[in-house]
């Protein structure tokens, strides 16, 4: 496994690592643990980081004795982003799929993606649609992706539509452009927005993962919302292009402060769920399936 060559099957299939840091998840980590273990697609480890959880996380991890699984544990809290460059640098496989500690994958999220990625060799990452849920289970609706680079790309003044949990892509690219360790949060939108004038990026438009959505708090919106844009102000610097620093300082605070108000009123429920587009009854069934064959 080391040389990046799968554990079996087909010699020519690409290891797949599968990058999780997690802190005190002891109730969810179980569930995305089984649905990484579930994948229809075999050739992969799952590399999880314990980034200082004081809570039963890595009892719950332990129940897991699969040889696929790596454990890094140091005891130490350093922050998603310093955990993802860490599983970065030490990847074993040709490609890294991220995955949180709250979500779960559908078991043919990997071989979807990575046959994606085996035949568009120009496409650095590809995402996914996803179905976001609360805490109870119950399906908000599915987040809103378009499929092309341009598409994506279209508006890098109010961001990437691309959820971070679904991201699969090159583990050369990963290591090329690290997460900003000084952001607490939002380092995958600073992070596209370093790396698409010289990358390629794709959504299959289909939801391929459950995406746990806790109920905003003001905190998280500023901790998100304003590092993008002094990430922006650092782009417009280098590029020059200082009208897109204007449309997403306009954006960005507007926003802002639409979400403190929404927040304050009480309205924190419907904030969420104005970011998705509603669900088939296809994707409900879906999604609903698959959460009930991992809950078993």
């Amino acid at each position: 496994m080391g040389t990046g060559s799968p554990p079996s099957g087909d010699p020519n299939a690409p290891l797949v690592s599968v990058a999780m840091s997690v802190r005190n998840n002891a109730d969810t980590v179980g569930l995305a643990i089984r649905s990484v273990l579930a994948q229809t697609y075999p050739h992969f480890e799952l590399v999880i980081v314990d980034d200082g959880s004081r809570d039963r996380t890595a009892a719950e991890i332990a129940r897991f004795p699969d040889p696929r699984i790596r454990i890094i544990a140091d005891g130490e809290t350093r922050g998603l982003a310093r955990r993802l460059n860490q599983i970065a640098k030490g990847a074993r496989g040709l490609l890294i799929a991220r995955m949180d500690g709250d979500d779960f994958s559908y078991p043919d999220r990997f071989a979807k993606q990575v046959a994606f990625l085996t035949t568009n060799p120009d496409i650095d990452v590809v995402g996914s649609s996803a179905i976001a849920f609360q805490p109870s289970g119950a399906a908000l609706g599915a987040f809103r992706v378009e499929a092309t680079h341009e598409q994506i790309c279209a508006r890098p003044e109010i961001g990437f539509g691309m959820p971070h949990p679904t991201w699969m892509g090159r583990t050369s690219w990963f290591q090329r452009f690290p997460y900003n360790e000084r952001i607490a949060r939002g380092q995958d939108q600073s992070k596209l927005l370093s790396a698409y004038r010289e990358s390629r990026f794709a959504n299959l438009t289909e939801p391929l993962l459950g995406y746990r959505q806790d109920i905003p708090k003001v905190a998280h919106l500023t901790q998100s919302r304003l590092p993008y844009l002094a990430a922006l102000a650092r782009h417009a610097a280098q590029q020059g292009n200082w009208r897109v620093l204007a449309r997403g300082a306009l954006q960005q605070l507007g926003r802002t402060a639409f979400g403190v108000a929404s927040i304050a009123l009480g309205g924190g429920e419907g904030l969420i769920s104005r970011r998705f587009r509603p669900a088939t009854p296809q994707e409900i069934e879906r999604f609903c399936a698959v959460r009930q064959q991992l809950s078993t």
